[in-house]
């Protein structure tokens, strides 16, 4: 068995009927994941950024619990300096607006010519785009024409003609 599902057996901590581990332990193992997880869709924000977990914390969730207590009801685990890693005087509970605002202000570049921002700024969503390119339209087509939603019309035209909600006329 791996270190990873023995440290979970072993510091499981199981809601009331028994099927789930704390939030307080997925704080934890989030934490983990982000930062030592190169395969984790969030390492480049932390791990790739030299975002590191104390030693105390790293493979203890016992010692993070000890340090940190249990995670209140509806709170974050945040980083109180966002280039600082995680550790006991630079970590504590916040709400989920709180963490917003102590969010790094840098991160990958996003490059403007990309058929995801085309996407955008056309209005129309990135999964239609590829699935009409891949029905052989050109990336011009698949971008400007709108998208139909129900009743045939689209979302133009129900501006254009002043026409508010869903096909059946509701709002």
């Amino acid at each position: 068995m791996s270190y990873y599902k023995d440290t979970y057996k072993k510091n499981i901590r199981a809601n009331d009927d028994g099927t789930y581990p704390s939030t307080t332990y997925r704080r934890w193992t989030g934490m983990r994941q982000r930062c030592i997880n190169p395969k984790h869709p969030a390492f480049i924000y932390y791990g790739g950024r030299g975002i590191r977990i104390c030693e105390r914390w790293l493979n203890s969730f016992e010692a993070f619990l000890a340090d940190m207590g249990e995670a209140p009801p509806g709170l974050w685990l945040d980083r109180i300096d966002s280039n600082k890693g995680y550790e006991p005087g630079n970590c504590r509970w916040v709400t989920p607006e709180e963490s917003a605002k102590n969010r790094s202000k840098t991160g990958p570049k996003i490059n403007p010519n990309s058929l995801l921002q085309k996407a955008k700024r056309a209005g129309i969503p990135y999964i239609r785009v590829i699935q009409r390119m891949r029905m052989g339209w050109t990336e011009e087509q698949a971008l400007s024409i709108p998208v139909q939603r129900r009743g045939g019309m689209t979302l133009h035209d129900r501006e254009l003609y002043g026409i508010r909600g869903g096909a059946r006329g509701g709002q």
